[in-house]
């Protein structure tokens, strides 16, 4: 039988009768403490590798594809606006305003990172208007993924002391 703290009548006996015993009891306890805490870490890494390899296989899939992503959605893996990854790349001199609408920097412009998408403004009393949109490919998001992996900014799936806080 045991009770709240995990030892049992017969160690408490045990305890009692020979003190050396209490020494090789928190002796097992300091063992299991530190195999959780290694455990644990290990357990983190391999979330973080984990994230990675699904992130990679999830670009191989559909690097060929005609799939496309909007800022906003590849910010959003690193919990950030798109207004904050537009601005990085704007930093990085990736992309440019102009007219209002982001445009990719002529370095990149014919490596197959975006795409552009017609979209058509107005109606019944305003004359309509097509503006190009840009999206990423998912060759895009590898590129992106590098470029700011690069400078040490991870998605959130991939830092390694995500997992680690919620724990402690």
């Amino acid at each position: 039988m045991e009770n709240k703290n995990g030892i049992t009548y017969e160690e408490w006996e045990k305890i009692i009768q020979d003190p050396d015993f209490l020494l090789k009891l928190a002796y097992r306890w300091k063992e299991d403490r530190d195999a959780r805490v290694t455990l644990q870490a290990d357990n983190t890494a391999l979330k973080t590798e984990n994230a990675k390899m699904k992130r990679q296989s999830e670009i191989a899939a559909n690097i060929d594809s005609d799939k496309i992503l909007s800022a906003t959605e590849i910010a959003r893996e690193y919990g950030k606006p798109a207004t904050w990854l537009n601005g990085i790349l704007s930093e990085l001199l990736v992309q440019f305003r102009e007219n209002g609408r982001w445009v990719l920097s002529d370095d990149f412009k014919d490596d197959g990172y975006v795409k552009y998408v017609p979209m058509t403004f107005g109606g019944r009393k305003m004359p309509k208007f097509t503006v190009n949109h840009m999206y990423w490919t998912y060759k895009g998001k590898q590129f992106i993924y590098n470029l700011l992996k690069g400078d040490g900014i991870l998605p959130l799936d991939e830092q390694e002391n995500k997992g680690a806080e919620n724990n402690e």
